[in-house]
């Protein structure tokens, strides 16, 4: 599914409110833009909990927040990660007011 959003000919766009979690992150990843409300976060929980980040996650990752980034974010951490944070790091290309993504 992720590789196909990717493949889209249509730009894509994700509208992050809240919260993005896991599976989420995935398919956020896979899109064109990211544009994050202020108040909302992402975490990627899988490898806390033993799990493997399927679809691609990863290599989509590195390609936007870098392999430092990605690492610290992703891979050791499953920290929360800030929507100002996921700017600063490359993810997320803009951000909106809460409710107006």
């Amino acid at each position: 599914m992720s590789r196909a959003w990717q493949d889209m000919e249509q730009i894509t766009i994700a509208a992050i409110e809240v919260f993005c979690i896991g599976g989420g992150v995935a398919l956020a990843a896979a899109l064109d833009f990211r544009i994050m409300a202020s108040n909302a976060h992402i975490r990627v929980p899988e490898i806390g909990l033993g799990m493997n980040m399927s679809w691609q996650s990863i290599p989509r990752l590195l390609h936007l927040m870098g392999p430092a980034r990605t690492k610290q974010g992703v891979i050791m951490a499953d920290q929360r990660i800030s929507a100002k944070e996921a700017y600063d790091w490359g993810f997320a290309q803009e951000l909106a007011k809460p409710g107006k993504c």
